[in-house]
């Protein structure tokens, strides 16, 4: 047995211990657990064997035999610890562990006696959601050996999949599994205080609390003597002393009551922010990956898996545009929602429910992390039965433009959510039906989610503007009126429905323009009105991007060829370099880990000429690859791909497999040109800007309302 493995053992014996102890002291605020420090040290012993195995390549374990080879770099050795299917779990694991570490360290003040119930169940949800990770861990196994350790153990391994051999791969797996363990946190934050106001709730406990504020002027007054000859004088004084003490507790009441208001939400806010911002980064740099490195052009396919990762943010999204004084659990049920989602794009990864090129193979483990969180959804309804609250109630005001507008925003982007839902669901059921696997198309999604986009677009600019409810209805119809113009002229855009979405687009980023000149000087608001803008901005390069690029098809160029191709003209090299093996992998034995043409490339524009090179590689274990040239303009992207062709494969194969072979004389290239889709990470920088504003200033006034506490 594995060191490795021991340590994730260990570890899961010393959370149940820290469940135990926690629930035995409930209530009772205790500083951090040694046992808890201990599964955190466990954890971080597990990870660090797993890295060293890679770093040392040892091929005896069997992720680092799929998953490496000698000649990998070394930054991608260490990527794999997040890339494996059974280390990615692990690292998964650690990264909510240290999440909770800082949790328990930021709760170690002394607390009331409410506040430390609501920790001890915090810190008992925690445990479960940890315990569940390790539990997964432990059955998935990293540390399994590829074979009896009385043989000799392969010296070479199979090689990162080439694909994944970016400088991405170091930033958005792990970006994208804080987002998800925040997430997770999110709920569990209103998943405990959902349970302790079901344990503490008392019919009258408010009342209970305020009659104790006036026992000792009720006291004070009974106790005068009648009998006193100034006994009129005596009265009138206790009156005015129970009268300015009432005064003074009901202040006292008023400042508990909001204090303690503030502590049944401890760090919900913050976690929900970061976790929304974690995922926006991360979903965005998935999308830059796929567009760098898959050759295609795009960066968005609805993938199962990348569609999948889109549903918790939709509903973090949906949770902002709740107000926080609401009568039913609208909140708590969008951090459920978004728990569920994520628990959902775990179980497609790990379980390849559906075929993905993001997805592991088919297993178990998916069925089980779906089962997992149908039972959380279960006690989540069962506390909303106990707790006697709805989860949705309709308390928008129509005369209001603001509170139809979020009303408007808030049903957009769940509607949108349940088309991508419906869209993941619909092949699984009809795989399980027919047995033959499905897959939804790509029109599915464009189609459905584009009519709650354009109303959360409108909504959106109504946020942003004070008006009457009328005004803006008659400013909506005449910009509806304009993109229907557009969309019969078809202009500018070959797209019916971007020309009808682009006017709105435009009144959109005119309003939340036009509200920048009334919050200067208030942080929270511009960092809002700014996320606003870099949304609008995304849905403007992505509605131009993806509806008028242009594809020049495939061009066949001999070796010194010039063509001209959208005002570029592309000139190839008079020679091509063929580099015949490098790096070693194994397959059935040692081959070269792949073999690699390059060729030298000029595009010259209005604006400059750039001087490159194209390239084609055939790794045996992975067949050929090629990766695009992108020359980024201000205003588009000139995207240039080498194609497949027969002659290419049977060349680089032939120049490993007998160390020679003739260079091709011809070659097919694609060219794309692909409009403003620099506004998509213009607008995802702006956007993260703003919420990194958001959370700076939200922190800021937190620890002023902590400063005020402590005075009064």
């Amino acid at each position: 047995m594995d060191i490795g493995y021991i340590f994730l053992i260990l570890a899961c014996i010393t959370v149940v211990t820290d469940f135990v102890l926690i629930a035995v002291n409930y209530g009772k605020f205790r500083p951090l657990h040694l046992t808890f420090f201990l599964s955190i040290a466990l954890l971080l012993c597990a990870y660090f064997r797993i890295l060293v195995a890679f770093l040392t390549d040892d091929f005896s374990l069997k992720e680092v035999f799929l998953y490496s080879s000698s000649g990998l770099p070394l930054m991608f050795k260490i990527a794999n610890t997040w890339i494996g299917e059974s280390s990615s779990l692990l690292f998964m694991c650690l990264v909510f562990a240290l999440s909770y570490l800082f949790l328990r360290l930021s709760d170690s003040s002394s607390p009331s006696v409410k506040r430390a119930q609501f920790s001890s169940m915090l810190f008992l949800i925690a445990d479960v959601f940890l315990l569940f990770l390790i539990v997964i861990v432990i059955v998935e196994n990293p540390f399994e050996s590829i074979q009896p350790e009385s043989i000799q153990p392969p010296v070479e391994g199979m090689g990162l999949n080439p694909l994944l051999q970016n400088v991405w791969v170091l930033i958005h797996p792990p970006v994208l599994f804080i987002g998800y363990s925040l997430t997770m946190f999110s709920f569990s934050i209103a998943l405990a205080r959902m349970i302790t106001s079901a344990a503490t709730a008392s019919p009258g406990g408010t009342a209970s609390l305020s009659s104790e504020c006036f026992d000792d002027a009720d006291a004070n007054y009974a106790g005068v003597n009648y009998a006193d000859a100034n006994y009129a004088g005596a009265i009138d004084d206790v009156k005015d002393e129970r009268d300015e003490r009432n005064e003074r507790n009901l202040s006292d009441l008023s400042s508990l009551r909001n204090k303690e208001r503030r502590e049944e939400r401890p760090y919900e806010e913050f976690t929900v922010l970061l976790a929304w911002l974690f995922l926006s980064l991360g979903i965005s740099l998935g999308g830059l990956w796929s567009y760098e490195v898959l050759g295609w052009g795009g960066y968005w396919a609805w993938d199962p898996v990348e569609t999948a990762s889109l549903l918790p943010w939709l509903a973090l999204t949906a949770y902002f545009h709740l107000s926080a004084k609401r009568d039913d659990i609208a909140r708590e049920f969008m951090l459920f929602i978004a728990f569920f989602m994520v628990i959902f794009a775990s179980a497609l990864t790990r379980g390849g429910l559906l075929e993905s090129v993001h997805a592991f193979a088919r297993s178990p483990l998916g069925y089980v992390i779906l089962i997992f969180g149908a039972v959380m959804g279960i006690l989540f309804f069962v506390l909303r039965i106990i707790l006697r609250k709805p989860i949705y109630m309709f308390d928008v005001d129509v005369r209001s433009l603001q509170s139809l507008s979020r009303f408007i925003v808030f049903w957009s982007l769940l509607l949108a959510l349940i088309v991508c839902v419906a869209g993941e669901l619909m092949p699984i059921a009809g795989s399980m039906l027919t047995g033959v696997e499905m897959k939804t198309q790509q029109e599915f999604f464009t189609k459905w989610c584009y009519p709650p986009t354009i109303a959360f677009v409108i909504a959106l600019a109504g946020c942003n503007l004070r008006m009457s409810v009328k005004r803006f209805l008659l400013l909506t119809a005449f910009v509806s009126a304009l993109g229907a113009a557009l969309a019969f002229l078809k202009m500018p855009l070959p797209n019916t429905l971007a020309n009808f979405g682009i006017p709105f687009l435009c009144f959109a980023a005119l309003a939340i323009i036009s509200n920048f000149t009334r919050i200067i000087g208030k942080a929270r608001a511009l960092g809002t009105i700014l996320i606003h803008l870099a949304i609008v901005i995304i849905l403007l390069g992505v509605f131009v991007s993806s509806s008028a690029e242009q594809d020049s098809g495939d061009i066949k160029v001999a070796l010194g060829d010039e063509v001209n191709v959208f005002n570029a003209k592309i000139r190839i090299g008079d020679e091509c370099q063929l580099f015949k093996s490098t790096g070693t992998v194994y397959r059935a034995h040692i081959l070269p880990e792949y073999t690699m043409l390059r060729i030298g490339i000029s595009i010259n524009t209005s604006h400059h000429t750039y001087k490159d090179t194209l390239w084609m590689r055939y790794y045996p274990n992975y067949e050929l690859l090629t990766r695009p040239l992108i020359i980024s303009e201000p205003a588009r992207d000139i995207y240039v791909s080498m194609k497949y062709t027969d002659t290419l494969y049977d060349t680089l194969r032939n120049a490993m497999m007998f160390g020679e072979a003739s260079p091709p004389s011809h070659i097919v290239i694609n060219v794309k040109v692909v409009p403003l889709v620099s506004f998509i990470w213009v607008g995802v920088i702006m956007m993260s800007a703003g919420m990194i504003i958001v959370i700076l200033s939200r922190t800021s006034s937190k620890s002023d309302s902590r400063k005020s506490d402590s005075k009064s």
